[in-house]
């Protein structure tokens, strides 16, 4: 069994450049009792403990320190988005393996304990070999004091252009079949689902924004026409997590869109309009209604394909309530 060391040994041995190296340090004092509660004794197959590399990570503290830097312009790419925003756990998984940040940051934690383990004066190729390894790699990556590359890059990752359907799951035409190719008709249609959504079609606002969508918009409505609420924001808004939650869209843009043929108009509206996004699954994405999609990845033409419009002017205030606050990868 590896001989501990003195508490200004261990002291001596954290002092480390970013690439690992010692520095030189004049002088170092062992820890003095102040009424702090000793960390929970943690002990390996070879008797070691462990508990005070654990405590490094298990209690807060105003040190934060980035696990691995990342570059300013590193973010996520369109695929790995659209797998968060999709919530289904196996294709997140998939598409995951594909990108370089997440071997990067296993192999950081990796090194971020053997550093731990090091500094309690035990051989971190022998320390692999213990459960305790792992365990300490999840408490690192877990800790408050963490800046993970996951958060890094997704901090980077600028805001996206998104779409969600307003008419779950159906159809336009499903309540009034003559809304396929009469304007009137899709009038109609249009005024009843913006009372349903909350915004009253009765104000100049809005009785312009259906009129223009009607006027303007697709022809015919079969069924790769939709009615959705487009806005630009960051993509973690729309993430599912293990709960259900409520994204409020203010004075939203609205976008009548034909995915088949590349037609359709958009108009900005007057109120407030709430959508849900669903719980996330192990195995399948959520429902066209409960989930958010990248507009250029919606399926078929989007809104950029079709106008090339400048996202910024899609900026909208967005509230988001949840049960529980949690970032979709962050503790995979």
């Amino acid at each position: 069994m590896t001989k501990p060391l003195t508490s200004a040994q261990a002291a001596q041995q954290s002092n480390r450049t970013n690439d690992g190296k010692y520095t030189a340090k004049s002088h170092s004092e062992a820890d003095v009792s102040l009424g702090v509660e000793a960390p929970e004794p943690r002990f390996d197959s070879q008797g070691n403990d462990w508990g005070p590399a654990f405590a490094e990570y298990e209690v807060e503290s105003v040190r934060q320190h980035e696990i691995m830097h990342v570059h300013y312009n590193d973010e996520f790419s369109e695929d790995f988005i659209a797998a968060e925003l999709s919530g289904d756990w196996s294709e997140i998984d998939r598409v995951r393996e594909q990108e370089a940040h997440w071997e990067w940051e296993n192999d950081a934690y990796d090194q971020e304990a053997a550093y731990a383990v090091e500094r309690l004066g035990l051989e971190p190729d022998e320390a692999r070999n213990e459960e305790l390894f792992d365990e300490l790699r999840g408490a690192i990556a877990d800790s408050p004091n963490t800046i993970s590359p996951y958060k890094s890059v997704r901090d980077n990752t600028p805001s996206q252009l998104m779409r969600m359907e307003v008419f779950e799951g159906e159809n336009l035409t499903d309540h009034n079949e003559e809304a396929y190719h009469d304007g009137d008709a899709q009038v109609e249609v249009l005024e009843a689902k913006f009372k349903e959504l909350g915004l009253d079609p009765s104000t100049e606002i809005n009785r312009d924004a259906i009129e223009d969508l009607v006027n303007n918009g697709p022809e015919y409505w079969h069924e790769g026409v939709s009615l959705d609420v487009i806005w630009s924001g960051p993509y973690t808004d729309a993430v599912p997590g293990n709960d259900e939650k409520s994204l409020s869209f203010n004075d939203p843009n609205m976008v009548l869109i034909d995915s088949f043929n590349g037609s359709g108009w958009e108009a900005q509206t007057q109120g407030t309009i709430k959508r849900t996004i669903g719980a996330r699954s192990e195995d399948s994405d959520l429902p066209g209604d409960k989930r958010a999609y990248l507009d250029n990845l919606a399926g078929g033409y989007g809104w950029g394909d079709i106008a090339g419009p400048m996202q910024s002017a899609y900026e909208t205030e967005v509230e988001v309530q949840e049960k529980v606050v949690e970032d979709a990868m962050v503790n995979a």
